[in-house]
């Protein structure tokens, strides 16, 4: 059953574009990732192009274009409470940025635990970790003020590289996908 409060089809289909704004280079289009951080109403996306772009809805301005990738972002995750973004990208590389007084964003941490390309990036309930998946066929848990990886995960039987990965709200169990199109549920705390 469909809850009430959302909004009807019908109010869906009268919904018309009121900007577009092209944040990523046009020799190599593509948004792969984005996040909100909503009570700053700033937009990340991470692109093909290597860049994560910061974008300020109200003024529809471009706040930062972070370039230190040297392959695609594939996901990125905004921690709010610190004033932090998490990038991960096909360089097999994961960066906390901390975001400054005037808007920009410099690289705190430099991650370089994976094997392959850096698919998911997810922030645990607490602010104070995030956990990265790779086509390693790995997860690490990290320390977000450290940047350190705490622990990372593979099995033995396991090929199939992650391509997605999500805590569950309360922060104690974490999704993973696969290339092959299978879940798998980790109890954080044991692994």
């Amino acid at each position: 059953q469909v809850p009430p409060s959302l909004a009807p089809i019908d109010a869906l289909e009268r919904y018309t574009q009121i900007s577009s704004h092209p944040l990523h280079k046009t020799n190599k289009p593509g948004i792969l990732s984005i996040d909100i951080h909503h009570s700053k109403d700033i937009i990340a996306t991470g692109g093909i192009d290597t860049n994560a772009v910061l974008f300020d809805r109200p003024s529809g301005q471009v706040l930062c274009t972070l370039t230190d990738h040297s392959k695609k972002i594939t996901s990125l995750k905004f921690v709010p409470r610190d004033e932090l973004l998490i990038t991960g990208s096909a360089d097999k590389t994961v960066r906390v940025w901390q975001g400054n007084e005037d808007g920009s964003y410099g690289c705190r941490h430099t991650m370089r635990d994976h094997g392959a390309e850096v698919e998911a990036v997810t922030v645990h309930a607490s602010q104070k970790y995030f956990a990265t998946a790779s086509r390693d066929s790995t997860w690490c848990f990290y320390d977000i003020s450290t940047g350190s990886c705490l622990t990372q995960v593979g099995e033995a039987s396991g090929q199939d590289g992650y391509t997605s990965a999500a805590f569950h709200p309360d922060g104690l169990i974490l999704g993973t996908g696969t290339s092959e199109g299978v879940i798998k549920i980790w109890d954080v705390k044991s692994q």
